[in-house]
């Protein structure tokens, strides 16, 4: 019998079991072993959508298919699989466009090999996810505001994040501010009426209060609209029902569709005004029911038949996008007001009640790019500073050219002031022409990015020509536009000071002509 090449000699059919084990085992450990991640690739600051070119490991590859590989104007997200673990050595290219960050999960990865103008980089990148799905948390941007047995999770909607649905239509500020008021006002209702604590404490569930998500095309999000749901303490929520409070553009809240978790059999359940929903927990106790109010509001109450509190708007012509009131036995008890700046990652909160309390006030900070909580501000992404020259010299009737220069990748630029024969091109910030009258200028420049205006003033001194010396004559038709010049003149449309004809000329000063119209020839008209 042939001796086996393996270790321990173990040769013909003896060997056999063990080879079917170790195939059987390597086939899992292989099955087991394939990981998933999300990265997403942060813009320094936003613009037209395009793509950088990324570079993964051997063993790794990106995921392209629909929705798992978006552009917007902020950044670009896309899937990476292969081998669980690090992908050491992903590669981040992105010609003239700054990189701010690399994010995963809700992590600014490390980030080495940067070129000069940042749009190269390099990375490793955890892949370890044991699903696509699972890997969803990095494009998911958004804070807990959790307490006890109350949930709260506040979405950082930002219009130059949106992708998918929401990228398609004009933006949805006035929802995207409207839903932070609701949940923040829902939170002071729960607080001073304490039914979560009650289903609780009776083992009923969990109470959460969510919004919706902008920029994840993977998730049907959409319309924008609000969650109040009773989590129930079962495999996967089963049972559990998710509303979906959806608003019009000043946060009035016009409809409900349920959602069954884990019971697709029972289909979507669509709500109007005035039809009450009922939260309840696996024996059917209604626990809570909220309906839609006629004003675009939403009440409150342990059943159908009692109303303890009311979610409305704020004002008649803005809606819930500035506060959202709240409602204690039919009367107005307290004024919400909230500020999410999705781009310093500043929340502030702010409560006025009209019971005579102090204002409950709140600031928290968070990672505009991850939603993480912080203990103070991040550091500010903001407008351009200007960098190019405050002084520039030009002469009448020659070529000129200057370039405004700023930090923070500006997208346009503006000039004020300038001499005439002098023009910005707002998309390159190059100012050029040739000035067509002596003087000194004071010019004032900007550069523009979604975060702001950067300005700066400039100095142009404009001299007279230089490149023509010695004495010269011509004969001018000052004639108005469209006359027939007289034999032997240059032609002129009676314009300002200007380079025309090959020559600058023309009235620069207060003058009175000699026979000013005292003959039809208007070539008696001149300069005294």
């Amino acid at each position: 019998m042939a001796q086996s090449p393996f270790p321990g000699r173990i040769a013909g059919w003896r060997r056999i079991p063990w080879i079917l084990a170790c195939l059987l085992a390597c086939t899992v450990d292989l099955a087991a072993a394939t990981g998933y991640a999300c990265i997403r690739v942060v813009r320094s600051d936003p613009g037209f959508p395009s793509a950088p070119t990324i570079s993964v490991p051997a063993g790794y590859s990106l995921v392209t298919s629909s929705g798992y590989a978006v552009a917007s104007e902020a950044e670009y997200f896309v899937f990476i699989q292969g081998p669980s673990g690090t992908a050491r050595g992903v590669t981040v290219s992105w010609p003239g466009i700054p990189i701010s960050a690399v994010i995963w999960n809700d992590t600014r990865l490390s980030v080495r090999s940067v070129s000069a103008g940042r749009d190269r980089l390099i990375c490793d990148v955890p892949v370890t996810a044991n699903s696509l799905r699972n890997a969803w948390p990095t494009f998911e941007v958004h804070s807990f505001f959790d307490e006890s047995n109350l949930n709260l999770r506040v979405e950082h909607n930002n219009q130059y994040r949106r992708a998918g649905w929401y990228a398609e239509r004009p933006w949805v500020s006035g929802q995207a501010r409207s839903v932070v008021n609701y949940l923040f006002a829902a939170r002071l209702a729960m607080r001073d009426w304490g039914q979560h604590n009650r289903i609780a404490a009776a083992g009923a569930g969990r109470m959460a209060l969510l919004g919706f998500e902008s920029n994840v095309p993977l998730h049907i999000d959409h319309p924008p609209h609000l969650h109040i749901i009773l989590y129930l303490p079962t495999s996967n929520n089963a049972g559990t029902k998710v509303s979906h409070y959806y608003m019009d553009d000043l946060g009035l809240i016009r409809s409900n569709k349920i959602q069954v978790l884990q019971r697709p059999d029972l289909g979507d359940q669509f709500q109007g005004v005035g039809q009450p929903m009922d939260h309840t927990d696996t024996s059917g106790r209604v626990w809570l029911t909220t309906t839609i109010r006629p004003d675009g509001g939403l009440s409150l109450g342990p059943n159908r038949s009692s109303v303890a509190y009311a979610l409305v708007p704020g004002d008649a012509s803005t809606g819930s996008t500035r506060s959202v009131l709240v409602l204690r036995g039919g009367t107005t008890w307290a004024r919400v007001t909230t500020t999410d700046d999705t781009i310093t990652g500043i929340l502030t909160t702010r409560a006025d009640f009209t019971d005579g309390r102090v204002a409950q006030t709140s600031t928290s900070y968070y990672d505009p790019l991850t939603g993480a909580p912080l203990s103070a501000p991040a550091p500010m992404r903001a407008a351009p500073t200007i960098t190019s020259p405050d002084g520039a010299a030009a002469t009448v009737g020659n070529a000129f050219r200057y370039a405004i220069t700023a930090t923070r990748n500006p997208t346009s630029f503006a000039a004020s002031g300038l001499p005439a024969g002098l023009v910005v091109d707002t998309r390159t910030g190059i100012i050029s022409g040739r000035p067509s009258t002596v003087g000194t200028y004071r010019v004032t420049i900007a550069a523009i990015n979604a975060l702001g205006r950067g300005t700066a003033p400039v100095t142009l001194a404009v001299t007279g020509s230089g490149t023509t010396s010695g004495s010269f004559s011509a004969k001018i038709d000052f004639q108005p536009a469209g006359s027939s010049p007289a034999a032997g003149y240059l032609v002129d449309s009676g314009a300002t000071f200007a380079a025309r004809n090959g020559l600058s000329y023309g009235w620069n000063a207060p003058c009175e002509s000699r026979e000013r119209n005292a003959v039809t020839d208007q070539r008696l008209d001149t300069l005294v």
